[in-house]
């Protein structure tokens, strides 16, 4: 996140963050503020439209290729 002048903004905690699904809030179940060059969150959509047609495997393998990414442009 940044602020009005572009600077990263650092000391966020979970209170700084909201998640609305359909327009129910969610809790945060974990959170976690330190210093690395990236973080990723991945959210899936567990919905019994992804149980149809391969749309969760697909998901699956979405996800393994970012992390595969992400992996080796950390080496």
């Amino acid at each position: 996140m940044r602020d009005d002048h572009g600077r990263v903004v650092r000391d966020l905690t979970k209170a700084d963050f909201a998640v609305i699904d359909s327009g129910v809030s969610r809790r945060i179940q974990d959170f976690y503020a330190g210093d690395s060059p990236v973080s990723v969150a991945i959210l899936l959509d567990i919905s019994g439209s992804m149980g149809v047609g391969g749309n969760m495997d697909r998901a699956r393998d979405a996800v393994r290729t970012v992390l595969a990414h992400l992996e080796r442009a950390r080496r």
